[in-house]
């Protein structure tokens, strides 16, 4: 017969045994759904994925680019040493690309489970972690070149480290979170505002922890967070305009609805006006954002928004708990960047996004337990009180599994089904200029490219990345072109024509009206509604 301290030791390894499954079951499903189908959707190639390709392939040859690049108004490099490495293993590629962030994307949930189950129980810090791997926001900025997800990532990492430390008395967790962190600052623009929240959550467990230990690990951790970061910081203290680039040029305090704003008390209000509009983004319709396709639905939808409200609840009745208070700032910390720019902010949001599933999964536990207590109080429930609690319990997982799976398929549906077929994500990641490209490979070899666009240059990064050494040249007056179909070259010749171009299509085949017997292949895609996506043709003569 078993102790009573072996029954206990033997639950709880049966325990983390069956949590463990869980999480690695979880963690598989979301790996699937970032590998599904990733070269294909998002539908196209954004010209900042191919940007940051190309860094990545230059390292992938041997290059040294440094801890900045000029690319896309300005970057942090970390993530590219990263892309790098799968570069060199499958090629410069779209996969290559996007995998890199797929895999960052994935990993990103089981590093929120390991923090959220240091704070909470097993069925929040899943919950919330199955919530980032189904939603569709995260899909988005975990399927493309995107490089916001390796922020969050090391952030969540870094956090869990902290707490290990806390519970362990451990040092070396302590010293791994603090690099962690500070490595951080090489991942995005938006890291010193995550690192600044979690700054403020050390500095005040330093002043009210009671515990010594504790106190001296917090020291470390952030200590070591600010070498790690060094020599990041040293490039940003003299380097300080290219950091803030970007942000100066999207400042919501450069926008007219600040400027205009009359005296100090009208420009506090337009400010506080636009915290309460990003603290409230996710829960309402938000506008079609053309640089990352998001928008056009709410982030979190009604039911999960509930939940995130009633977790706030909670959160504001517990606020003296460490754990609380991490979730708090952690959501404000996050939230900033996007109260500071008036575009991206979907994307600029995304640190706040593990907090934020976390509020909504302990609302939906509190809706659990209140709605459990309440039924075992009704009458005829006071005999067999722990059958009937144990039934509940059950009935209440039942219920929790359904509604993942229905999150779990609303989300997947219209991210890999609606979202591609749409205007804003075939306009935003360049479809039309991917498929033409594609063309190109099959038919431009050996040619001169006469290239119409009016949203795209024939220098477009996407075009350089993935078909580089073409030669060719603009031909629409958008990028200094004449706008004409006249022939300069002799030899092989491809027309390409996309855009509002496509117009010209007609004018090209009464130009070259002989058929592929005397050179000339004219040739005209369209998508699964009629529109023309492009029109090329290929002349020899």
């Amino acid at each position: 017969m078993l102790a009573p301290g072996s029954i206990v030791v033997s639950m709880a390894s049966r325990s983390l045994l069956r949590e463990a499954i869980l999480l690695t079951g979880l963690t598989a499903v979301a790996l699937a759904l970032r590998l599904y189908r990733l070269e294909a959707i998002p539908p196209g190639f954004h010209g900042d994925e191919a940007a940051f390709g190309m860094e990545a392939a230059r390292i992938a040859r041997g290059e040294w680019i440094g801890i900045w690049t000029g690319v896309t108004l300005g970057h942090p490099t970390g993530h590219l040493y990263w892309t790098a490495l799968l570069v060199k293993v499958f090629g410069p590629s779209v996969f290559s690309v996007r995998l890199a962030m797929a895999l960052v994307g994935t990993l990103t949930v089981p590093a929120a489970y390991l923090l959220l189950r240091q704070l909470f129980s097993f069925r929040v810090a899943f919950t919330a972690s199955a919530f980032i791997a189904f939603s569709f926001w995260h899909l988005v900025y975990s399927r493309a070149g995107w490089t916001i997800a390796p922020a969050v990532l090391l952030l969540l990492l870094s956090l869990a480290c902290l707490f290990r430390s806390w519970q362990r008395g451990s040092w070396p967790f302590a010293i791994a979170g603090g690099i962690l962190l500070g490595l951080g600052f090489y991942t995005h623009k938006n890291f010193p505002f995550y690192y600044a929240g979690v700054w403020a959550f050390g500095l005040a467990r330093i002043v009210l922890d009671r515990s010594v230990a504790r106190r001296q690990l917090t020291g470390v951790f952030l200590l070591l967070s600010v070498v790690a970061a060094a020599p990041f910081l040293d490039f940003l203290a003299g380097n300080y305009g290219l950091f803030l680039q970007r942000l100066k040029l999207e400042s919501f305090f450069e926008q007219p609805f600040f400027q205009n704003a009359p005296g100090v008390l009208g420009k506090a209000g337009a400010t506080m006006l636009r915290v309460l509009e990003v603290l409230f983004l996710f829960h309402f319709w938000t506008p079609v954002d053309y640089v990352d396709g998001t928008g056009g639905r709410p982030l979190m939808g009604v039911v999960l928004s509930a939940f995130f409200w009633l977790g706030l609840v909670v959160t504001a009745r517990r606020l003296k708990e460490p754990a609380y208070q991490l979730l708090a700032i952690g959501w404000l910390a996050g939230s900033l960047p996007p109260m500071l720019a008036v575009t991206g902010e979907q994307r600029r949001l995304l640190g706040a996004m593990p907090f934020m599933m976390a509020y909504a999964a302990l609302g939906l536990e509190a809706a659990i337990l209140w709605g459990t207590r309440l039924a075992i109080k009704l009458k005829g429930w006071a005999r067999e009180r722990q059958g009937r609690e144990r039934l509940l319990r059950a009935s209440a997982n039942v219920g929790l599994t359904l509604f993942l799976l229905s999150f779990a398929i609303t989300n997947a549906s219209y991210y890999f089904v609606s979202w591609p077929a749409s205007y804003q994500a075939k306009l935003t990641y360049a479809f039309d200029l991917v498929k033409a490209i594609e063309y190109l490979k099959a038919h431009g070899s050996g040619a001169y490219v006469y290239f119409y666009a009016d949203r795209w240059s024939f220098n477009y990064e996407t075009r350089q990345f993935l078909l580089p050494g073409l030669p060719g040249e603009d031909r629409s007056t958008q990028f200094g072109g004449d706008g004409t179909l006249e022939r300069r070259h002799s030899g092989k010749v491809v027309y390409v024509l996309l855009g509002e171009y496509t117009r010209l299509a007609d004018d090209l085949r009464a130009l070259y009206p002989e058929g592929p017997d005397e050179g000339n292949d004219f040739y005209e895609a369209r998508d699964t509604d009629g529109r023309a996506i492009f029109a090329a043709l290929v002349s020899f003569r």
